[in-house]
């Protein structure tokens, strides 16, 4: 409860967007929109913007806004964060990216909660897990 309300009457929020601060943009693009095949909604002084069903994805060069800093040499970035996404056919996708030399941290997966999911790593190490909901489960449903 905040501030006495109930949760079930605050008005429905949902993701507007998800910026991810990367080192290098056009190889997060042929990642994003190459690979993952998602549509760009606009480009504009360096930063990509990808639709991703109701939300959109920005690409911001590293080092610019909120104090983010340009990466040193051999600094690991992009954990802590994962995107997930939801897709048709994971084994389908797996293997095309597989063969487009994206990096697989877990190959497909069936979860107990109905999904078979797959993570693979984008060019800034960030996790991108994709998943596929089974038919007549409870993820399924809420997508109908």
């Amino acid at each position: 409860m905040i501030d006495g309300d109930d949760p079930r009457e605050v008005d429905r929020m949902d993701v507007q967007a998800i910026v991810l601060y990367v080192d290098d943009v056009p190889a997060s693009m042929r990642f994003y929109g190459g690979h993952l095949s998602l549509p760009v909604v606009y480009e504009h002084a360096g930063r990509t913007a990808y639709q991703v069903g109701a939300s959109r994805l920005l690409l911001h060069p590293r080092g610019e806004g909120l104090d983010y800093p340009k990466r040193a040499e051999g600094e690991v970035t992009g954990r802590g964060v994962e995107l997930s996404l939801g897709v048709d056919d994971v084994d389908r996708l797996i293997n095309q990216l597989r063969s487009s030399g994206v990096d697989v941290c877990q190959d497909p997966t069936d979860q107990p909660w109905g999904e078979r999911d797959a993570v693979v790593a984008d060019p800034d190490g960030f996790n991108v897990r994709l998943s596929q909901s089974h038919p007549e489960t409870w993820l399924e449903a809420e997508t109908r």
